[in-house]
């Protein structure tokens, strides 16, 4: 829960610094959108992974977690990586 909220906080952060971009604000916000830091976020009811918060929150999607977005099952009840 604590990931969710301060993720949240974050995500508002980068919204509102690209909500007026102008001379270094434009190029603070350039900059985070450039840099790695993965999330998963929802939009439309679809978990999808995120290379930031910056361009989760530009397609429109909400952050949920911080990192890549957990794999689903596969049909056989493992978690969908190859192995043997």
């Amino acid at each position: 829960m604590r990931a969710i909220c301060s993720t949240s906080i974050a995500a508002v952060a980068l919204l509102l610094l690209t909500a007026a971009p102008s001379g270094a604000q434009s190029q603070q916000a350039a900059a985070a959108c450039a840099r790695a830091a993965p999330v998963c976020a929802v939009k439309a009811g679809t978990k999808q992974s995120y290379w930031n918060a910056c361009q989760a929150s530009r397609d429109g999607a909400v952050v949920v977690l911080v990192g890549e977005c957990p794999a689903s099952p596969n049909s056989d009840g493992g978690g969908g990586s190859g192995g043997m």
